[in-house]
């Protein structure tokens, strides 16, 4: 019950008569840092990239651009939640229904050059996958069925730097 996604799920259910309860467990933050193999203290504050078309706005929202900017001048590793757009009346029912980790990456490879990063696709499922790159390396790549999440890390400690390159397949210098 981390995200605002969660808390409507729940009221739109009890508008609707339907008792829920919530499970405790593993949250898409604490699974991008287990996938990954980047130490969970290391990530500061998250934030979400909206679809262009959903905020109005051409390219990445300021607020986004300002998130990872604090958090890698604090030298923190930025999770970057990408925007869901099911039963949303406002949205038309579209192969862009989720976002991917790639058009996630082409947004924020325009603003953040060369950065790497990090895609954990289907955290939570039997068949997780993470892939570490350059940004605009993983924008030309597909990453299958959503849900998809970014990580742009910090500086790397070296065990983290390890996992990447073992667990990610990054080719880190």
């Amino acid at each position: 019950m981390v995200s605002t996604t969660h808390t409507d799920l729940r009221l739109r259910a009890a508008d609707r008569g339907i008792e829920t309860r919530i499970v405790h467990g593993t949250t898409a933050q604490t699974a991008a840092g287990s996938l990954t193999g980047l130490q969970n203290y290391r990530f500061g504050k998250a934030t979400t990239l909206p679809f262009e078309d959903a905020h109005g706005g051409d390219g990445v929202p300021d607020s986004v651009v300002a998130t990872i900017e604090d958090n890698r001048e604090r030298d923190l590793h930025t999770l970057v939640y990408l925007d869901i757009k099911v039963d949303d009346p406002h949205w038309d029912e579209s192969d862009d229904t989720y976002m991917t980790a790639s058009k996630a990456a082409a947004m924020l490879s325009e603003r953040f050059p060369d950065t790497l990063g990090v895609v954990v696709a289907r955290a939570g499922s039997p068949d997780p996958l993470v892939a570490a790159d350059t940004l605009d390396a993983l924008a030309a790549q597909s990453f299958g069925e959503p849900l998809h999440l970014l990580v742009i890390p910090g500086s790397l400690h070296p065990l983290e730097a390890d996992a990447l390159e073992s667990i990610a397949g990054a080719e880190l210098e």
